[in-house]
């Protein structure tokens, strides 16, 4: 009886685990409501919400609009030295920011493939892929 009830505990644990594992969960900042008007105002300007990107936060945002990276399109035609470089010119706090993935994330952005960006995200921490690792 004990066995019994250990193996429904470990199978209850294990799908669980699982269910996490392969369910996709929409990362509720990508759904956030973001009122029109700031949206038509950014756009306006040539600028997008670049903290969208998983990894970009808004100072990391700030430091790539100063750097002339307003929008989807100028991030997905950077490269990854250019970002590196930017991070690296504002110092320390921003060592652990690594731009491997916002280019390939910016690509789905520009193109306005909001699932397929999500579908990526889900695999992201920070911008890094968990998977790789």
């Amino acid at each position: 009886m004990t066995l019994f009830v250990f193996g429904l505990v470990a199978g209850g644990i294990v799908g669980w685990a699982l269910a996490r594992l392969f369910t996709y969960e929409a990362d509720p900042a990508m759904s956030r409501a973001v009122p029109t008007a700031v949206l038509m105002a950014g756009q306006a300007r040539g600028e997008d919400d670049l903290e969208r990107i998983e990894g970009v936060g808004p100072k990391i945002a700030e430091l790539l609009r100063a750097d002339g990276i307003r929008s989807f399109r100028d991030l997905a035609a950077a490269e990854t030295p250019r970002l590196q470089a930017v991070l690296d010119a504002a110092g320390p706090r921003f060592k652990l920011a690594q731009p491997d993935t916002w280019i390939a994330q910016a690509k789905l952005a520009a193109a306005g493939d909001w699932t397929a960006l999500r579908v990526m995200q889900c695999g992201l921490t920070g911008g890094v892929d968990r998977r790789a690792a």
